[in-house]
């Protein structure tokens, strides 16, 4: 990707990333020693992925391209802290909770919201003990509504943020009562330690 011209990076005012067409170049601050990284939607939340160089103004910049009606979330990485950009106003709570920076391309639509489902499947919190000695998770088992057939299955971890905070199975029910997908087993599996299940490491 082509480099945003920087016409005065050094002025806090004017909100990053910078945007040109599909252009994109995200700025930080940071050191030589441990440059900041972008954490992002669109390179699989990976700090490796994501390190930032140093430009001529004296911040960090990383450049890509995006699709021109893209949505993204994203975080500045720095050493083992996660941050919102500060000079980009747009925030957006994660499922966690906690905030994350948004960036919206210039095509940009939301989506139609989905209708409200009329006929609501059913989810059930099933017993589960593993036969290794492992720590007892949660798991809750969703099931459109009147479904009798073996359907496919879906296993979504982090199970009680796919349920409680995001509503997904209202969210399935919504697209299989418009004929949007066909129906499915879902199956939201908790995490016990977010940390140790789903760590890069």
């Amino acid at each position: 990707a082509k480099a945003v011209a920087l016409h005065d990076a050094n002025d806090q005012d004017r909100p990053t990333p910078y945007v040109d067409g599909r252009d994109v170049t995200f700025v930080a601050a940071g050191t030589a020693s441990d440059p900041p990284r972008i954490v992002a939607d669109f390179n699989g939340w990976d700090p490796a992925a994501g390190v930032m160089t140093r430009g001529a103004s004296g911040f960090y910049e990383l450049h890509t391209q995006l699709d021109s009606r893209a949505r993204i979330e994203y975080l500045i990485a720095d050493r083992d802290r996660f941050e919102v950009d500060p000079r980009n106003p747009l925030h957006v709570p994660s499922p966690t909770g906690a905030l994350r920076s948004e960036l919206r391309m210039p095509g940009y639509q939301p989506l139609a919201p989905l209708p409200q489902p009329s006929l609501p499947g059913v989810t059930q919190r099933i017993p589960f003990a593993p036969k290794n000695g492992d720590v007892q998770r949660a798991i809750r088992v969703y099931r459109p509504h009147n479904a009798t057939d073996p359907l496919p299955i879906l296993y979504v971890h982090d199970g009680d943020i796919a349920t409680r905070a995001l509503d997904l199975p209202a969210m399935i029910d919504s697209l299989i009562n418009a004929g949007q997908m066909a129906p499915i087993t879902a199956e939201f599996i908790d995490s016990v330690d977010r940390h140790e299940d789903y760590s890069v490491g």
